[in-house]
C-alpha cells in the first residue's frame, strides 16, 4: 500500500474546525492545522499514550503490547507515533483487542511510513485513527518526529514510557508532558540494560513506576478487576456461539459429503438428495462468488473440493522472527486467540470442511501458542466426525506443558512437531529461539506423559563455522530422546529476512556447499545407526511413523488449507489465501473470500510436479513408455556417479553412455542425489 484506500478522504482541521482537539491550543506551539484520516470521532475520546524505544527488548515488547490492550479493553485510544518497536506493538496491541489506536504521523497522512509498517497503516486506516500536521503527500524529513511528539503529548491524559535512552525521541514527549502538568508513567527495568535508562531516570525525578495494567487504568478511575471480569464474559461468550454455531454447520456439511462421496453429482441432485433448500446447499457447498455461479448455472461439482482426505490449519503467531525466518507470520507476545478463531470460523463459512478427514496439520508460525484451551476450541469449529488417524500440532518447546498436552490430547491430537532446530543455547539465541536446550527435553517428557507418543523433532544444519555448533552432538542429542521422527532443514538466507540483512551488513559468512553436504550425509549416516531411514529429502523415521499428512503432499492428493497464506488443492488447480493476517482477517469478516491467487495446472505441469515430489521421496519415479533414449541414458549417468540406483528387479545398468536404462523401471535418488535434486529435475 503506498496511501489510503480508495475512497478514504483527508479531512483538513483548523484550529477553528470544531473537531480540533482543543488540548493541542494548550501547547506553547500548537499546530495550525491537522490532517486525518479515519474515524474522526475518536478525537473526543480519552487517550493514553504508549511511546518508547525503536530497539526494544522482548520483556519491553511484551509490555507494551499488554499495556495497550489493558487500556483498548477498557475503552481507552491508545496514541502513539507508528514508528518501529514499541510504537508499532501499542498499536498493534490496541488492534488486536479490538480496541481504537490513533497513528501521529511524521509524514503526510497519505504516506506510510516506514515502509515495514504498511500493514498496519492499512489496519489503523480501517480501524482508528490518521493524524499529522504535515501537508498530505510529505515525506518524512528531520524535525518532523520531534514535532509530532508534542501532538501525542497534548493529545493524551497519560503517557507511558516502557523503553528508551535518557536523551533518546521519547524525552522529547516527556517534555511536552511534563510542560502541561500531565502524568508520566514509566516501566522500572534493570540497571545494566540501555534502554531502561531513560524510564528509570524518569522515576528518580518524579514519574509514577508502571508495575501492571492497574499502574495505568488507575490514573483514568478505571478498575482492572471490572475489565478483565467484562473480558472473560465477553471471550466466554464468543467462543460459546463459535461452538455453538459448529454442530448445525456440521450437519449440512456431512450431508453433502456422504452423496458426493463416491462420484459428482448435480447439484439438483444433491438438493434431492440431502433435502436441504438451494440456500443452504450453496452454503454448504459454494467457497467464493466463482463457486456460486458455477453452481447457479447447473456445473456439476467437483468431488476433489470436497472429498479432501487432508485438511491444514496456519496459525500465524510467533513471540518474535526467528533470523531465517520468511514464513507468513504475525508477531504477537499474546496471540488474540478469540480474534483468531471468530476470522477463521468466518471463512469456514465459506468452505466445506471434510467431516472426516485422515489427517489435519495445524502448522505456522507457532500452533501451540494458542493454548490448551485455544486448541480445543480450534478443533471444536471444525465439527468432525470422530478423530483423524494423524492430527498434528507445531510447538515450539517452550509452549508444551503437562496440563496443555491433555487438552491437546482430549482435542484429538496425537502427533507434535517440535521447534528444536539445535542443543546448544548460544546457536539458539543466534537464531533468536524463545526456548533453551533444556526446554527440548522437558517438552517431549511432557508430550508423552500426556499421551503423544508420535513425535518429531525439527534441526537445522549447514550454520556458520563461527557459531561452533557440534553438529554430531545435535544429532546425537535429538537421537537420544528417541522421537519417531526428525526433520532437517540446511540453513538458507532468504531475501527480507534478518539474516540476510545481516548478510549484507558483513555480520556472518554462509556455509560453504561442501559444509552443506557433509553434514546432511553426516545426518543419514548417524540417525541410519539409530533406526531411522529417510523416506524425504528432508524427512527421516522409524518404520511406520512417517507423516501421513507431508506425504500426501508430496504423492499429489488434494488438500484444503484455512487460515492466512494457506494452500489448497483439488487435484487439478491450486489455490492460496491472502499471507498477512490482518488483511486475511480483514476480507473474511467483511465476507469476501480471503483467497488472492489461482492455477490450474496443465499436462505438463502436473507431470513435472510428479516428477519432481517422486524423485524428493524414497516413492522415486517410473520411466515413461516408449521413453526417450536422452532421458534414459542421463538416468544411467546418475546411476554411475552414484545420485540414483534402480529397483533391484531392473538389473545393474550398462555402463554409462551405452543402451539405455529399459522403460518402466522405477529411478530414486540416493543422498548424493537429494543434494542435487533441482539439477537432476531439470535434465528430465
Amino acid at each position: 500500500m503506498t496511501g489510503p484506500a480508495a475512497g478514504s478522504a483527508i479531512r483538513r482541521l483548523a484550529q477553528d474546525d470544531p473537531l480540533f482537539p482543543k488540548s493541542l491550543l494548550l501547547l506553547r506551539d500548537p499546530p495550525k492545522a491537522l490532517y486525518a484520516l479515519g474515524d474522526l470521532s475518536l478525537l473526543s475520546r480519552r487517550m493514553v499514550a504508549i511511546v518508547g524505544s525503536r530497539t526494544p527488548t522482548t520483556y519491553g515488547t511484551r509490555v507494551a503490547y499488554q499495556a495497550a490492550q489493558a487500556a483498548a479493553r477498557a475503552g481507552l485510544v491508545v496514541v502513539s507515533g507508528m514508528a518501529r518497536g514499541l510504537d508499532t506493538r501499542a498499536h498493534r496491541g490496541a488492534l488486536d483487542a479490538g480496541g481504537k489506536t490513533i497513528a501521529v504521523l511524521g509524514s503526510g497522512v497519505d504516506v506510510p511510513y516506514p515502509r515495514s509498517n504498511r500493514d498496519l497503516y492499512a489496519d489503523v486506516l480501517a480501524h482508528g485513527l490518521l493524524l499529522s500536521e504535515q501537508a498530505p503527500g510529505t515525506s518524512p524529513h528531520e524535525g518532523s518526529f520531534p514535532n509530532r511528539n508534542r501532538i501525542i503529548a497534548g493529545l493524551a491524559e497519560c503517557l507511558l514510557v516502557v523503553e528508551g535512552k535518557i536523551k533518546g525521541g521519547t524525552s522529547n514527549a516527556v517534555r511536552w508532558m511534563a510542560g502541561l502538568g500531565k502524568s508520566v508513567l514509566a516501566v522500572p527495568g534493570r540497571i545494566e540494560d540501555t534502554v531502561a535508562q531513560g524510564p528509570n531516570q524518569l522515576i528518580s525525578e518524579g514519574a509514577g513506576p508502571y508495575l501492571g495494567p492497574e499502574s495505568l487504568l488507575d490514573h483514568f478511575g478505571l478498575r482492572w478487576e471490572q475489565v478483565v471480569e467484562g473480558e472473560q464474559r465477553a471471550e466466554t461468550a464468543q467462543l460459546d456461539i463459535l461452538l455453538a454455531d459448529a454442530p448445525d454447520l456440521l450437519g449440512a456439511e456431512a450431508a453433502v459429503f456422504d452423496v458426493l462421496v463416491q462420484q459428482p453429482l448435480h447439484v439438483d441432485v444433491i438438493a434431492s438428495r440431502t433435502a436441504l433448500d438451494a440456500s443452504r446447499l450453496l452454503g454448504a457447498v459454494v467457497a467464493g462468488d466463482q463457486g456460486a455461479r458455477g453452481a447457479a448455472s447447473g456445473q456439476a461439482l467437483r468431488p476433489g473440493f470436497v472429498n479432501a482426505r487432508h485438511l491444514y490449519i496456519h496459525v500465524p503467531f510467533c513471540a518474535r522472527r526467528c533470523t531465517y525466518c520468511d514464513f507468513s507470520i504475525a508477531v504477537r507476545p499474546e496471540p488474540p486467540v478469540a480474534a483468531y478463531l471468530a476470522a477463521l470460523a468466518r471463512e469456514l463459512e465459506r468452505v466445506v470442511v471434510p467431516p472426516a478427514p485422515e489427517t489435519v496439520y495445524l502448522g505456522g508460525g507457532t500452533p501451540s501458542s494458542l493454548g490448551g484451551a485455544g486448541l480445543a476450541a480450534l478443533a471444536g469449529l471444525l465439527g468432525l466426525k470422530g478423530r483423524p488417524a494423524e492430527f498434528t500440532v507445531e510447538a515450539n518447546p517452550e509452549d508444551i506443558t503437562p496440563e496443555g498436552a491433555r487438552d491437546w490430547v482430549r482435542a484429538g491430537v496425537n502427533r507434535v512437531s517440535l521447534g528444536a532446530q539445535s542443543f546448544d543455547d548460544a546457536v539458539l539465541a543466534w537464531m533468536h529461539r524463545t526456548h533453551r536446550a533444556e526446554r527440548i527435553g522437558e517438552a517431549v517428557r511432557a508430550a508423552r506423559g500426556a499421551g503423544i507418543e508420535n513425535l518429531s523433532l525439527d534441526l537445522i544444519f549447514a550454520l556458520p563455522a563461527a557459531l561452533g555448533r557440534d553438529w554430531r552432538r545435535d544429532l546425537d542429542a535429538a537421537a537420544a530422546l528417541e522421537p519417531d521422527h526428525i526433520s532437517l532443514y540446511g540453513l538458507t538466507v532468504e531475501p527480507g529476512t534478518p539474516l540476510f540483512r545481516q548478510a549484507g551488513r558483513g555480520q556472518f559468512v554462509a556455509a560453504g556447499e561442501q559444509r552443506y553436504a557433509d553434514e546432511y550425509l553426516e545426518a543419514h549416516e548417524r540417525l541410519a545407526g539409530s533406526g531411522y531411514r529417510f523416506y524425504e529429502v528432508s524427512n527421516a523415521a522409524r518404520p511406520g511413523r512417517e507423516a501421513v499428512h507431508n506425504r500426501a503432499y508430496w504423492r499429489l492428493a488434494p488438500y484444503l488449507g484455512l487460515g492466512p497464506s494457506a494452500h489448497s488443492f483439488d487435484g487439478l488447480s491450486r489455490w492460496w489465501n491472502e499471507p498477512a493476517y490482518a488483511r486475511w482477517r480483514r476480507l473474511v469478516a467483511e465476507g469476501q473470500s480471503p483467497v488472492v491467487g489461482r492455477e490450474i495446472l496443465n499436462d505438463h505441469q502436473r507431470q513435472l510436479e510428479q516428477t519432481y515430489m517422486g524423485l524428493r521421496t524414497t516413492d522415486g519415479v517410473t520411466l515413461p513408455q516408449p521413453c526417450p533414449p536422452s532421458l534414459g541414458v542421463a538416468v544411467e549417468r546418475w546411476v554411475a556417479s552414484g545420485w540414483a540406483e534402480l529397483d533391484p528387479e531392473a538389473g545393474q545398468p550398462s555402463p554409462w553412455g551405452s543402451v539405455p536404462v529399459p522403460p518402466g523401471t522405477r529411478v530414486r535418488l540416493t543422498p548424493q542425489g537429494w543434494l542435487r535434486l533441482d539439477e537432476l529435475v531439470a535434465t528430465v
